[in-house]
Order: C-alpha cells, then sequence, then structure tokens
C-alpha cells in the first residue's frame, strides 16, 4: 500500500516471500499498486463516518486497481491475477469487488491482512464493516468465502483494533476499538503491525501462489 516511493513493511516482505517462494510454484510477477495515503489514516474518524480524505483515497486506489486489471488483461490475457492486501489496500480491493463485480470473478485469488472489512462467525468485525458496511459486501457472505473473488484469505490477529479479531466477543465497543486503532503505533506493539513478525505475511504469499482452488 502506499504512494509510489512508500510502500508498507508488510508489502516489502511480501515481496520479498513472493520472490523466494515463486520458483517453487512456477513464475510469479509482483506489480504494486500505488495509492495515495495519510498518515496514521484511522485517526481520521471524520474519513471514516463521512466522505472525508480516506475514503477519497480508498476511492482512488479502486480506481487505480481497476485501470491495473484491465490492462494486465489485455496484454497478459489468461494469467492468473491474485490480489494481496494490508490494511487500506484490503478495503481498497473489498470496494473494488463491490464495485467491478464481472472483472473480480476473474481473479484468481485475493489474500488481505489487517483487513478493515473483516468479519468472523463469532461477531468480530474491522473498521470499515463497522462504520461504512456498505463498502464491504454482506459479512454472511465474506465469512462463509462467497464474494465475487473466490477464493478470498482474510487473515486478522487477535486485538487488531483495525479489522476488530477478539473485539466483539470480548465485549468491546466499536468506538473503543476506534479508539485502539488510533492509538495504534508501531511501538506500541499494536496487533496491526505484527502480521510479518508472526510469519502471516510469508503463510499467504505461499498460499497464494499455491493451488487454492
Amino acid at each position: 500500500q502506499g504512494d509510489t516511493t512508500n510502500y508498507s513493511r508488510e508489502l516489502g516482505d511480501f515481496a520479498k516471500d513472493l520472490k523466494t517462494d515463486g520458483p517453487i510454484y512456477g513464475y510469479a510477477v509482483e506489480q504494486k499498486v500505488a495509492y495515495p495515503t495519510i498518515s496514521w489514516s484511522w485517526q481520521d474518524a471524520a474519513g471514516l463516518f463521512n466522505q472525508g480524505p480516506l475514503l477519497q483515497n480508498v476511492q482512488q486506489g479502486v480506481a487505480a486497481l481497476q485501470t491495473w486489471v484491465t490492462s494486465l488483461s489485455s496484454f497478459c490475457p489468461g494469467s492468473r491475477i491474485s490480489l494481496f492486501g494490508y490494511s487500506e489496500g484490503a478495503w481498497i480491493i473489498n470496494v473494488w469487488e463491490q464495485q467491478y463485480p464481472d472483472e473480480a470473478a476473474q481473479i484468481y485469488s485475493a489474500g488481505l491482512i489487517g483487513d478493515p472489512c473483516y468479519a468472523d462467525s463469532l461477531g468480530d468485525a474491522g473498521l470499515a464493516r463497522l462504520f461504512v458496511p456498505s463498502s464491504c459486501g454482506p459479512a454472511a457472505d465474506y465469512i462463509v468465502g462467497e464474494t465475487n473473488i473466490q477464493p478470498t484469505n482474510s487473515d486478522c490477529l487477535t486485538l487488531d483494533p483495525v479489522c476488530g479479531a477478539g473485539y466483539f466477543s470480548n465485549g468491546t465497543l466499536p468506538v473503543a476499538q476506534l479508539a485502539d486503532a488510533a492509538a495504534c503505533t508501531p511501538k506500541d506493539s499494536c496487533a496491526h503491525f505484527e502480521y510479518v513478525n508472526d510469519g502471516d505475511v510469508a503463510n499467504m504469499a505461499s498460499w497464494m501462489l499455491s493451488d487454492t482452488t
């Protein structure tokens, strides 16, 4: 995720894992889709509740992703396209597949971590699903994997406030979850920044390269 010069550590490690594991499964090429970001954007409550800068950035990311998918499908027809998104990038993939269901149905797989549209059977939900539910699609479909991109693998570490695993099931109100997200920084060992350390990024790269059907 991020602009053209500042990609997250998660995407950097994903690219490295993809390069390492690629020869095992055949051949894979990474293509970054750039979009603008806001520093500590989850503090931007206006961007969640209204048409603020965070949602504007998401829409720019959706447009960029659509351009990339259309271009690759035209120049390399028949290629297997998989999408990987972390945090706001995962939200962009969710919004894109709602707006472009025909194109999304042709995507081979999607791997999402720290996903703001996350939902589970315990009632836990990510911030986008809590505050902008129309951007995420039905929770019931998401939980059983019946999204426009099949298969989709969404991974959320426990008490990552952006994706929300463990919050509702522990009786935490959405307002408190949003407050935790606003206070979430790498130096505080917040779960949202632990996906590389926990091996989730490497596991997702392997899953996306393998036969996920």
